[in-house]
């Protein structure tokens, strides 16, 4: 066995031991040992973009009126303070708009 297919098997052993692909049971799927799975994707839902995320979703800016890098530069626990309150306002919100939409659709 050469070096590069011995490079290959051992990362299939290594993602079918890890639980990031299954190669022993997944042998037909084409270019599975070259290609980056989901789990090995390391900007994919990681703890910034999720803050990021946050950040829009909950319309931190808009409720706390505070920047982006102001939200970054927040303890953890008081980040998650805010998470909840704005959760808190925009089912609020939500509510309020389902209100009015069913007052209006019942006139």
């Amino acid at each position: 066995m050469n070096c590069v297919s011995t490079e290959i098997l051992l990362k299939d052993i290594y993602r079918t031991t890890y639980g990031i692909f299954d190669h022993v049971n997944n042998k037909n799927i084409a270019l599975a040992s070259s290609i980056i799975h989901e789990k090995e994707n390391v900007n994919y839902n990681n703890k910034l973009e999720r803050l990021f995320r946050n950040y829009v979703n909950k319309q931190i800016n808009e409720i706390f009126k505070i920047s982006l890098l102001e939200y970054l530069e927040l303890p953890s626990y008081i980040a998650s303070i805010i998470d909840n309150i704005c959760s808190d306002e925009i089912n609020k919100k939500s509510t309020a708009l389902k209100d009015i939409e069913s007052q209006m659709s019942q006139k």
